[in-house]
């Protein structure tokens, strides 16, 4: 292990690269992390704030740029740009070409878990629990597939896009009208949809985080989410009537196994310097890995930022934490 503050402790200046935006749904926030990043990151750091529009252009001060101009000379990107281009591997790929080194994922672990599908195949073959599931295209007429999903499933079932977060269209189809309209509506934007067994239960969020406080991948305190009523899953777009428990009153060895899960999917999927899992733990079957997400929310308040003030970290030190972790090329 390595202390924490070693390359921010050696006096030199770090030429940061905060890239944020994109081209995605989750645009507003992948701005509010990076407003987090910004308010956050160490003194010793120079920062240059890069924001991508949605047409995936390069801006700089708000005039435009290309993708060289602006990583000239850095020492290393914070990635904060969230869903599709941040997450994908795309902006990976673009940063490997320009040999910068950056902090989040790789670009095949990052498309492993955003695309939920490859992420599901990789829990099944390593043991990891999680919902019954299977794939819809839109190669497939629409009736046909909700015949298919009606007769081959107990409803509800959850439907959702197999790239996409903050939970983007997803919708709960309870009966076949239902589950037909929401086929149809999906279809229209999406080549591939993941339809999944609506299991009933608490959900649980956990992060992680690597070569933390002396341990390889250290895992920080599950936290529930504690839906409004009415909802059956957590909406971003409707986070206001949520609720946070952390840490979460589960029974301690529940809380063990879903921090032992988080470890090994993140793990397993061979992500890097940090990732949030989502569980749902059901009081009849236990606990069920959702998902992962390779670059969670950083924005005030966001569970993962509720979960390092629990360990008592905070997001300075976790800042602090990850660039040298970058620049260690950890």
């Amino acid at each position: 292990m390595f202390n924490m503050k070693n390359f921010l402790d050696s006096g030199k200046e770090i030429k940061i690269g905060l890239l944020r935006g994109g081209p995605g749904r989750e645009r507003s926030l992948s701005l509010n992390t990076g407003v987090s990043f910004i308010k956050n990151i160490p003194k010793e750091c120079i920062v240059r704030d890069i924001i991508v529009s949605k047409d995936l252009s390069w801006n700089i001060r708000g005039v435009q740029t290309s993708p060289e101009k602006a990583l000239r000379d850095l020492d290393l990107v914070i990635n904060s740009i969230h869903g599709n281009f941040g997450e994908d591997g795309v902006l990976q790929k673009v940063l490997n070409n320009f040999s910068v080194l950056y902090t989040g994922s790789q670009a095949l672990p990052s498309l492993m878990s955003f695309n939920k599908y490859f992420a599901k195949k990789i829990f099944e073959n390593t043991g990891i629990k999680t919902p019954r599931y299977l794939i819809v295209k839109n190669d497939i007429e629409s009736k046909q597939a909700a015949i298919n999903i009606f007769r081959g499933f107990v409803m509800p079932v959850i439907i959702k896009p197999i790239s996409d977060g903050s939970s983007n269209d997803i919708f709960v189809a309870r009966d076949f009208e239902t589950l037909l309209s929401s086929l149809e509506n999906l279809l229209s934007k999406h080549k591939i949809l993941l339809i999944e067994e609506f299991i009933k239960g608490r959900q649980i969020t956990c992060g992680v985080i690597d070569n933390f406080r002396n341990e390889d991948i250290y895992e920080l305190m599950p936290l529930e989410i504690i839906l409004d009523k009415g909802q059956d899953y957590f909406d971003y777009s409707k986070r206001d009537g949520v609720k946070y428990f952390c840490p979460t009153s589960l029974p301690m060895s529940m809380k063990k196994e879903v921090q032992k899960v988080a470890s090994k999917a993140h793990n397993v999927l061979n992500l890097r310097h940090y990732s949030r899992s989502d569980f749902i733990v059901s009081p009849k079957r236990g606990i069920y890995l959702l998902e992962i997400n390779a670059l969670p929310d950083l924005s005030e308040n966001a569970p993962f930022v509720r979960e390092l003030n629990e360990a008592g970290v905070g997001l300075p030190n976790f800042i602090s934490h990850i660039i040298n972790l970058a620049l260690y090329r950890k």
